[in-house]
Parts: C-alpha cells; sequence; structure tokens
C-alpha cells in the first residue's frame, strides 16, 4: 500500500514539472540578448527539469527565503549607472552551479514569480542591508494607515471608563473571561482571575455607545479628528485594555437582593425631595455590605480550589518521577485537601432533538436529572463527574444527593488523590443540601471512618453562579 502511494506522488510530481516545463514553453519569452530560456531549453533541459521539480516541492515560505538568500549572494550593492555619478542602481544576475547565468527576467520565469514580485524581494533585501529581517505587514503597527493615534485612542478609552463609573456594575460572581486566549487583566492586577469585571447594563448595546461618543463630540465641539468609524470603536472597545468591562446579557442571572437595592436607589434619585441623601446612603452601605460579603465567600470558594489543585499537581509531579519514596507520597497525601463541588444542572428532555416540533409544546417530555461534581483538585487537572437518572427512579431530594455523594467518596474518587480532608461547596437549596440529612450523612462519613475531616460551605444566596 506504501508504494503505491509512493508511486501515486511521484506520477504527480512527474505530470507537474511536465505542465509547468509546457506553460514555460508557451510564453515564448525573449529575456534578452543572450536569450537564457532559450539556452536551458536547447543544452540543459534535464537540469532545468531537475531544478523545477524540487522548486515546486517547497512551500510558500520556503521559496521565499530561497529567494532572499539567493538574492542576496547574487547581487552587486553599489554599481554607478552611466547617467549620474552619484546615482546608484541594484544589479541582480542569478548564477546557479546547474543552470549557468541567467538574466533576471529568465529566473523569474522559471520560479514561477512575476518581474514585480521579484523587484519587490530586491528592494526589500537591499533595503534591509542584506539582512533576514521580515517585512512587515503595511497595516501592523503605530504605523497602520488605520491604526489610531495614542491620543485619540486615549480619549476612546476615558469615554468608557466615565460611563462604566456612571451606570457600571461590579461583578461579585464568578465570570469567565471575554478572551481567554488572552487572559488579560488590568495593568494592576496581578492574575485575570482576580480583576474585577465591571458590567453596562444590558439596556446598552456597543452601537448605542457609539452613537453617545459621536453625540459627545458633537455636543462639546470636541475637534473633528476624535470622530472615529464604529470599526475603529469597537477595536477599542474589544481591546486587552478594556478586558474588564463589559455590557450584561439581558439572560444573566441577578441577585434578588441587589437588584433591590438598585431598584430603591434609582427610586430614591428620582424624588424631588432634597433630603434623600441619608436614605441614599443607608441603602449604598447596606448593598456594598452584601456585596463585600459575596466577594469574600468567592474569594474563599478561590482558595480552597487553589489549594486542592496545587496539592494535586505535587502528587501527580511526584509520581511521574522515576525514583518514588513511599514516605514522601504518604507526606503529600497526608497534607492534600480535597475540595469538591456539587449541584444538579438543567434536566434533560427526551427526545432531544435540534428542530422541536410544535407539538412538543403541549407534551410533558420525559426528563433526566442531571447531577455533577467537580474534584477541582483532580489528578492535577479538574475531573467533572457526571450522574444521570430517569425521572421516574427518583426525585431531587436530599437523599439522592447523599446517596450519590456517597457513590462518588467510595467509588468514584481516583484511590492515590483520595484524600482525608475534604471541603465541599454548593448551593443554598434547602430541600437538597441546607438540612439535616445531609450534616448527619457527613458526621456519619467521619464516624465510620470513611473521612477525617469534612466541612460544607454555601456561597451568598444569589452569587452562586
Amino acid at each position: 500500500m506504501k508504494i503505491h502511494e509512493a508511486s501515486n506522488n511521484h506520477s504527480n510530481s512527474i505530470s507537474s514539472v511536465d505542465s509547468f516545463i509546457v506553460s514555460i514553453k508557451e510564453k515564448n519569452l525573449i529575456c534578452c540578448k543572450q536569450q537564457c530560456v532559450k539556452h536551458l531549453f536547447e543544452k540543459k533541459e534535464l537540469s532545468l527539469r531537475l531544478f523545477v521539480e524540487e522548486w515546486l516541492q517547497l512551500d510558500k515560505k520556503q521559496k521565499e527565503a530561497v529567494v532572499k538568500f539567493t538574492i542576496r549572494n547574487h547581487s552587486n550593492w553599489s554599481t554607478r549607472t552611466a547617467r549620474s555619478k552619484n546615482r546608484t542602481l541594484n544589479r541582480f544576475e542569478f548564477e546557479d552551479p546547474i543552470l549557468g547565468k541567467l538574466c533576471r527576467k529568465a529566473f523569474a520565469l522559471i520560479i514561477g514569480i512575476g518581474e514585480a514580485t521579484l523587484a519587490r524581494h530586491v528592494a526589500a533585501v537591499h533595503q534591509s542591508g542584506g539582512r533576514f529581517s521580515p517585512v512587515l505587514h503595511q497595516s501592523i503597527g503605530f504605523d497602520a494607515h488605520h491604526q489610531l493615534s495614542l491620543n485619540i485612542r486615549r480619549f476612546v478609552m476615558d469615554f468608557f471608563v466615565e460611563i462604566a463609573s456612571s451606570v457600571g456594575e461590579e461583578s461579585s460572581g464568578r465570570h469567565s473571561n471575554r478572551n481567554e486566549e488572552e487572559n488579560i487583566a488590568r495593568d494592576y492586577a496581578t492574575e485575570a482571575n482576580d480583576t474585577t469585571v465591571i458590567f453596562l447594563p444590558s439596556m446598552y448595546s456597543l452601537r448605542f455607545l457609539y452613537r453617545l461618543y459621536t453625540q459627545k463630540i458633537e455636543v462639546k465641539d470636541y475637534s473633528t479628528k476624535y470622530l472615529i468609524s464604529w470599526r475603529s470603536f469597537r477595536r477599542v472597545f474589544h481591546s486587552k485594555e478594556l478586558s474588564w468591562l463589559r455590557i450584561r446579557s439581558p439572560r444573566d442571572d441577578v441577585c434578588d437582593e441587589c437588584l433591590l437595592y438598585r431598584r430603591k436607589m434609582a427610586h430614591l434619585l428620582k424624588e424631588p425631595e432634597k433630603n434623600i441623601l441619608e436614605d441614599l446612603e443607608g441603602i449604598s452601605s447596606e448593598f456594598v455590605r452584601h456585596r463585600n460579603l459575596a466577594i469574600a465567600t468567592r474569594k474563599v470558594y478561590k482558595t480552597e480550589c487553589k489549594r486542592a489543585s496545587d496539592g494535586a499537581k505535587k502528587i501527580q509531579q511526584y509520581f511521574d518521577c522515576s525514583d518514588i519514596n513511599q514516605e514522601k507520597v504518604k507526606v503529600l497525601r497526608s497534607k492534600y485537601e480535597a475540595h469538591y463541588s456539587f449541584d444538579f444542572s438543567q434536566s434533560l428532555c427526551l427526545p432531544q432533538l435540534a428542530d422541536t416540533p410544535g407539538k412538543f409544546y403541549f407534551l410533558s417530555l420525559r426528563s433526566i436529572n442531571l447531577f455533577g461534581i467537580v474534584d477541582d483538585g483532580g489528578t492535577g487537572n479538574p475531573i467533572q463527574t457526571n450522574m444521570l437518572y430517569d425521572q421516574t427512579t427518583a426525585s431531587k431530594g436530599s437523599s439522592e444527593v447523599v446517596s450519590m455523594l456517597y457513590l462518588f467518596l467510595v467509588h468514584k474518587r481516583h484511590r492515590f488523590f483520595a484524600s482525608r480532608k475534604i471541603y465541599f461547596h454548593a448551593d443554598n437549596c434547602a430541600g437538597q443540601n441546607k438540612n439535616s440529612t445531609m450534616i448527619q450523612f457527613f458526621i456519619w462519613c467521619v464516624a465510620v471512618g470513611i473521612v477525617d475531616h469534612i466541612e460544607l460551605k454555601f456561597l451568598l444566596k444569589g452569587h452562586t453562579k
């Protein structure tokens, strides 16, 4: 089979060489007085075929490198012309050990590029002084024709900061980075996950912000140089420097208490009375206290997740080593503190169809319950365990949660990473997690020796997302 494929590839390369040679002959180009092309076909056609066969096997980058290296080795850097002693012209003459000397037109024809393209390569090599520096595209960098100046860019960013300070809301819950590949935070932040994200109300769209920006320029009589295009405005908003600013989605879940505080403050601001400062100060202080508590509980959650991840990575790195000391493994496992998060996900409906028929609206589809447990330490990376069961099998009460936690602790955990000290995080649902059944189950786990220490913690209500 491999021999057959190799023969096919060889035949394809021969056919491509033949077609390339035929295309050169059809052009019937008179290159120069020496007629380099005609000389090649008459006396060195076999050498030309070998050269073309090797050349067609190169990719675009390799061909460009070969051309530039050839120009560098076969160029006269400063040859005076007959017109003026001060004027110089870059001379180029190709010479190959097999093909011999060729003029510029013949060389461009053989390698399959135009004379203008070859002239650009010659100019680039001579401009760089023979160095192999990459040629920057003219649309890249601060000299690009579409690049905003630093003053205008700073002016637009100040506009976004002004909007964020007036109507933005600081996020206290979990959030994913707008650009996870970049993972960029503010200049003063050490980690992107610790960066405070400011959400603009969902009524604001980027088009609406652009309209506000243009109105600001026109009303306050700023210079017309600050009027930028819609694409430039959008590019600034999605830049790395403003990765902390987002527009809230209308579908985002909002804490009831936070929404109540915001509505109260908005109602007080509309009151015509002047003695609203004391009431506003009291509500805002309660709002800040509530938000700080949510941030504190989230910080505890992040700290325990990171501690579990670091401990599991140390154990995994030690297992990867060739020399394993059992005493060292026991010490690492004794220090390891696992962290698990569990919750019910949205139920799955059967049948699950991408194109839902209209009659399904009036039917009660069969529901499949989905329960997930995340081991934040895992084996060096977080591992999630999903458990599914039919709605006719059981409900979503505390008994079902206890059964699945027992199955995970006893049978599903990795035995080398089964810590004796466990921290759990769950939501505030009283019917599933925050009840006496759960507390008695954890006490029983310690009593029978499954674990030595268990802590069950809850995030603030409304900030568990």
